[in-house]
């Protein structure tokens, strides 16, 4: 399956699950989802893929498209400030992406909970 993806504020960013061991491969332990603002890659870890993640990492996708990059230090008030304005202005983009990611992404999800399922029972009569 391929991954998903999605224009937000007219850059192209991809979205994927991944089996929580070629996440945590990827991306360590640490953490349930991951946005790379590099490579525009959102990828979320298959056991904890959920709308509330999705929202999540898409504000940091929001955030990385206000290009503060270049800014070293921004104090609390601006930070604050940063994230009023997207909520403000990009609330209900959001709120919208985060379903059709969810959506989308949830089909893959899916397919990916019955792999892992055969591959514990594949892995257990292994052992035996």
């Amino acid at each position: 399956m391929e991954n998903l993806k999605v224009n937000i504020k007219d850059i192209k960013w991809t979205f994927d699950i991944l089996l929580d061991q070629e996440y945590e491969q990827k991306h360590g332990t640490s953490s349930h989802g991951i946005t790379d603002k590099d490579a525009l890659e959102v990828d979320f870890k298959l056991t904890s893929f959920s709308i509330r993640l999705i929202r999540h990492e898409l504000f940091h996708t929001y955030i990385s498209s206000c290009c503060i990059n270049s800014i070293n230090e921004l104090d609390e008030n601006s930070i604050e400030e940063l994230g009023a304005e997207i909520v403000e202005f990009h609330l209900d983009d959001i709120q919208r992406i985060s379903k059709k990611i969810y959506k989308e992404l949830g089909k893959k999800e899916k397919l990916l909970k019955e792999i892992s399922k055969d591959l514990e029972k594949y892995e257990q009569t292994t052992e035996d």
